[in-house]
């Protein structure tokens, strides 16, 4: 996103111009299409197009459609290696959140709030946010026992069980691949370093 120009709501595919609809809330059903595993495959693509262009379109245009204007895959503060949010799953903290800090109410901003607007309202939601406050349960890490710390991590542990996500089979085995990746490359640092 750059303020020094409009927000996109089209794309030139395959040299026609399709008019987009953008909006967070379309977005957001698009990604529970992809979700919707009763769906095939071609199923998911064909009503994600129906959603987000306003006019007939081959499927092929969803590549640079996400690519360009909904991917938020390259926003580093939104990776996490552990889910700390879903859009979904957390719509009421989403909700509230919004209305706190910017006071902006989700559902008469459907169908206006433009989806990159969205993501950086997000991205600068405040600390003292509901959601904010989740996703830094889900985050935060148990600590070491001590002596001392018994009760902390205790609630802690409470906590991340009251507002743990579900995840799915396939996001299970990206998280263990990612951490024998990581563990990988730690075995690997310590061979190349001696120790």
């Amino acid at each position: 996103m750059n303020i020094l120009y409009p927000l996109p709501n089209a794309i030139v595919f395959e040299g026609r111009r399709y008019p987009l609809d953008l909006s967070y809330d379309t977005v957001l059903k698009v990604f529970a299409v992809y979700a919707n595993t009763e769906l095939s495959s071609t199923e998911q693509a064909e009503y994600a197009v129906a959603l987000l262009v306003r006019r007939k379109a081959p499927t092929a245009i969803l590549t640079p459609v996400f690519k360009e204007h909904i991917s938020i895959t390259g926003k580093k503060s939104l990776r996490q290696s552990a889910k700390s949010f879903d859009f979904q799953a957390d719509s009421s903290y989403l909700y509230s959140s919004f209305l706190m800090d910017y006071g902006v109410d989700l559902f008469t901003s459907q169908r206006r709030l433009h989806w990159q607007k969205f993501l950086a309202m997000f991205q600068g939601l405040s600390a003292r946010t509901k959601m904010r406050e989740v996703m830094s349960i889900r985050q935060r890490p148990i600590p070491e026992p001590t002596k001392h710390n018994a009760k902390e991590i205790e609630e802690l542990m409470r906590l991340k069980s009251y507002y743990a996500l579900t995840v799915s089979q396939e996001e299970r085995e990206q998280q263990m691949q990612n951490a024998l990746a990581d563990l990988a490359g730690a075995l690997r640092y310590r061979a190349e370093k001696g120790g």
